[in-house]
């Protein structure tokens, strides 16, 4: 236990010093191209504050909880380190009350990468005709979506999602797409072919009751 609270103070310590060495701008608004060496991608206007905190979807004896955080990342790779914040996300999953997946732990280990969470931010996306109950431009978020039994590395989902008001409740609001390229490229082996094809969550919209 002490050498847990060690090593998340020591994180903690890094990341300001990083943060103050670097240059700041703003996540959503910068003129810089995203993945700048040196760089720190500030969600300064804490957008992702919306979101964070757990969510639930309910139809019947079927459930899916999804709890949000804002993380902090030093993003490294062979030509360059920046920094950004990200967005990420786990959930469970219930069919008749019998739980299918329960991802939930993984928020609480400290990973170096937001690309090893099953929820993990991508951009901000325009509203367009179909955007329900947008308010402000560009409201909507879209995450990647994953799944542990998942192999195949061509298969993901696409999750839109955006807060609105109801009946002076704040919800959040899911379109969920999937992505699909046909590949069949195993994840884990690229020797072998992968062996999943569609994901469990099926597509289709949601709407979220903020329980926490």
């Amino acid at each position: 236990m002490k050498n847990t609270f060690y090593i998340i103070v020591l994180s903690l310590f890094t990341s300001l010093t990083i943060q103050a060495q670097t240059q700041t701008v703003d996540l959503f608004n910068s003129d810089l191209n995203y993945g700048k060496n040196g760089v720190y991608y500030k969600d300064i206007d804490e957008y992702f504050n919306q979101y964070i905190g757990t969510w639930l979807y309910t139809n019947g004896t079927t459930s899916l909880k999804v709890v949000f955080k804002k993380k902090y990342f030093t993003m490294i790779d062979e030509h360059r380190t920046y920094y950004s914040d990200v967005l990420v996300g786990e959930y469970e999953y219930k069919i008749n009350g019998v739980t299918v997946f329960n991802t939930l732990n993984n928020l609480n280990i400290l990973n170096t990468s937001p690309y090893t969470y099953n929820i993990f931010d991508l951009n901000r996306h325009p509203n367009y005709d179909n955007c329900f109950q947008c308010t402000i431009a560009n409201q909507r978020l879209v995450l990647y979506y994953d799944e542990p039994t998942n192999d195949n590395s061509s298969l993901k989902g696409l999750m839109y999602i955006h807060t609105f008001i109801e009946n002076g409740q704040t919800k959040l609001y899911m379109s969920l797409y999937t992505d699909y390229n046909g590949m069949d490229i195993n994840k884990y082996n690229i020797h072998l072919p992968a062996t999943t094809t569609q994901l469990t969550l099926p597509n289709g919209n949601y709407i979220f009751n903020k329980v926490n």
